[in-house]
């Protein structure tokens, strides 16, 4: 019983953070990434094809994946997040009247970007030259064209 009331808690938990990372994909002062990493998690225990599914996704996946595998995030996805995160926490400490709201918000900012850049930063592959094969391209022989 307990089992079961568990797992509809976590597939349920899944799907709202579906839905609030969908939204905030949209909206520009709504993070997306988290709830999407959130929505793993809990269908790591509730739902394993649907926890492949967003791991497996084409645009989410990497991030989801390396997120979950060694709790890293890519660097040119850090400085996205930071391309984003400065214009809106600076537009909203300027949209709030009140000062101890404005000092509320910054010090949030300047924590959510605190957190991003202390994160390991995904490892590029090691590439070696021998690694990397180079098809020889047959060139087409042109014939001479007489006058």
């Amino acid at each position: 019983m307990f089992d079961r009331l568990s797992r509809t808690t976590y597939l349920a938990l899944g799907f709202l953070c579906v839905a609030l990372g969908v939204i905030g994909a949209f909206v520009p002062v709504m993070p997306s990434t988290i709830f999407f990493i959130l929505a793993v998690g809990a269908f790591g225990k509730s739902d394993p094809v649907l926890e492949a599914k967003l791991l497996n996704h084409p645009r989410l996946g990497p991030t989801l994946r390396d997120w979950k595998e060694s709790k890293s995030i890519r660097l040119r996805t850090k400085w996205i997040a930071t391309s984003m995160i400065i214009p809106v926490f600076t537009l909203s400490i300027l949209a709030i009247e009140r000062q101890w709201a404005q000092v509320v918000v910054g010090l949030t900012g300047v924590w959510v970007l605190w957190y991003i850049w202390t994160r390991k930063t995904t490892p590029l592959p090691d590439l070696k030259l021998t690694e990397i094969r180079l098809e020889e391209q047959e060139t087409p022989v042109r014939e001479a064209v007489s006058p």
